[in-house]
């Protein structure tokens, strides 16, 4: 029997779900998916062992309803472990993370899969124009996606506490060509943004 758990021999059985010639955001999705998935944070917790299942294994939610059912109660699970990682996290976090200087290679793990979890939700977004599924179940798959980048924020807030830095927020005083300052401020008062779309 053809194996049912890999995504590519499951749409070659399922030729309804994906035609790579036709269906580009979704396939942009998986792969975006698929890179996620390879650089994964080494973090042997029980957590993201879950995390790691689920994304290994969304693609099933776009050929069966049932697989969005069970899906549900996994994220449901996360949802409130998110909210009670915030809830102690707001007493830590004073300001804006600023992830770009902090030399620790797993909170560097941990906020690259944030980032990508709020890409795949932007991505599902574009290959749901796509698919050929209408079920509501679906939208599990960014409710997840919400709940992961969520999660993964406030578990870097709580457990590297020590070693977060915040965006700086004072610069020192620069010198500017202020007449180029006022035309600049002037024309930007003048027009919106719908003028340059």
């Amino acid at each position: 029997m053809v194996e049912r758990d890999h995504f590519y021999t499951f749409c070659i059985i399922n030729k309804d779900l994906v035609k790579k010639s036709e269906v580009s955001n979704f396939l942009l999705f998986m792969e975006f998916l698929e890179k996620t998935l390879s650089e994964f944070p080494r973090i042997q917790e029980e957590d993201f062992e879950l995390i790691k299942y689920l994304l290994s294994n969304l693609y099933l939610i776009f050929a069966n309803q049932k697989f969005g059912e069970d899906f549900l109660k996994y994220v449901v699970y996360l949802e409130e472990k998110a909210k009670k990682l915030e809830e102690e996290g707001k007493k830590i976090v004073k300001d804006f993370i600023d992830f770009s200087s902090i030399e620790d290679q797993t909170i560097k793990e941990l906020n690259n899969l944030r980032i990508n979890a709020r890409i795949l939700e932007n991505l599902f977004w574009n290959a749901a124009r796509e698919i050929n599924r209408k079920e509501g179940i679906i939208l599990v798959i960014p409710q997840f996606l919400n709940v992961l980048s969520k999660f993964v924020f406030w578990y870097i807030a709580v457990n590297f506490k020590d070693k977060i830095k915040y965006i700086r927020r004072d610069f020192k005083e620069v010198k500017f060509n202020e007449e180029l300052y006022k035309k600049y401020l002037e024309t930007y008062k003048k027009v919106t943004l719908d003028d340059y779309l």
